[in-house]
C-alpha cells in the first residue's frame, strides 16, 4: 500500500490525542482491493480512555476540506472528515477489550453466527502509520490463526445452518418472502464464517466477500459462481433451498473430511 502525505498527517494528529497508542490504515487499501470510490477506513488504538468527540475534532479538523468532523456511534465511536476530496472513516478501538478478545481466541475459541473473526482480521491485515508497541504486540499474536476458534466455529455452526435451511425451506413453501429473505442472510453469514475459519483465515467482513472466497485454498467446487445465482433468486423461489441445501452439503464435506490440524 502506497502511504500519503495524508496519512502521514492523519497519525500524527491522531497519536497527539490523550491515551491513542497505535494508528493504522485498514480496509481494501490494506488488502489492495481499493477502487476510485474507495475511502480510508483507519484505526485508532486507544488505552485508557477515549478522549471526548469535541476533543478528537479540535484535533482533527485542521486536516479537512470543509472544517467538519462528524462524530458517529452506530457501530462504536467513529470520526468521519473529507481530506483531500476523499472520505475518511476513524474507527477507534480499545486495547483492552481487543486484548481480551485475542486472549479469548486463543483460550476457549471465539464463537457467533457470523463474522466472529472480522476485529482480528482489522489488526492482522492493517498498515500500521504509527505504533508505541501496543498493536505489533497484538499483530505478533495473530500472526497464526487461532486454533480454539477455529474449532469452535467448525463444531457449532453445522446445526445452526441446518436449522437455517430448515425454517428457510418452510418460509418459501408458505410464500413467507420476509422469513426466506431472512434466512437466506442467516445462511449466507454462517456458511462463510465457517468457510474462512476452515482455512484458517480471519474473516474479512461483508464487502467484496466473494472476492475473497475465490481467494482461498479450500473450497466447494463452483461456490462463487452458485452463491452469486443464490443471491440472484427470488426468495419466493421453492429452488432456492435445495441452492443453499447443496453449498452447505459440500463445505460440511469438506470440514468433515478431515482436513488437516496445524
Amino acid at each position: 500500500m502506497e502511504l500519503t502525505a495524508t496519512d502521514t498527517a492523519l497519525a500524527e494528529a491522531l497519536m497527539s490525542l490523550p491515551g491513542v497508542c497505535a494508528v493504522a490504515i485498514g480496509g481494501s487499501r490494506a488488502t489492495g482491493l481499493a477502487d476510485a470510490a474507495s475511502d480510508t477506513d483507519a484505526y485508532a488504538l486507544v488505552s485508557g480512555t477515549l478522549p471526548a468527540p469535541a476533543e478528537r475534532a479540535q484535533v482533527l479538523r485542521a486536516l479537512t476540506d470543509d472544517d467538519r468532523v462528524e462524530a458517529q456511534d452506530a457501530f462504536g465511536p467513529e470520526d468521519h472528515l473529507v481530506v483531500d476530496g476523499g472520505l475518511v472513516e476513524i474507527v477507534y478501538l480499545m486495547a483492552d477489550a481487543l486484548s481480551e478478545q485475542v486472549d479469548a481466541a486463543f483460550g476457549e475459541g471465539l464463537m457467533s453466527e457470523g463474522f466472529t473473526t472480522c476485529f482480528l482480521h482489522t489488526v492482522a491485515t492493517c498498515v500500521p502509520l504509527a505504533d508505541d508497541g501496543a498493536l505489533a504486540v497484538l499483530r505478533a499474536r495473530l500472526a497464526t490463526y487461532p486454533e480454539p476458534t477455529r474449532r469452535r466455529i467448525l463444531a457449532d455452526t453445522p446445526e445452526i445452518l441446518r436449522a437455517c435451511l430448515e425454517q428457510l425451506s418452510s418460509a418459501c413453501e408458505r410464500g413467507d418472502v420476509l422469513m426466506a429473505t431472512h434466512r437466506r442472510a442467516s445462511v449466507q453469514a454462517l456458511w462463510f464464517n465457517m468457510l474462512f475459519a476452515l482455512n484458517r483465515v480471519y474473516h474479512p467482513g461483508e464487502k467484496r466477500l466473494l472476492v475473497h472466497a475465490a481467494g482461498l485454498d479450500v473450497l466447494p467446487a463452483g461456490a462463487v459462481e452458485r452463491w452469486r445465482q443464490a443471491q440472484l433468486m427470488r426468495a419466493d423461489d421453492v429452488d432456492l433451498p435445495g441452492a443453499l441445501t447443496g453449498l452447505t452439503q459440500d463445505l460440511l464435506a469438506l470440514v468433515e473430511g478431515g482436513q488437516p490440524a496445524a
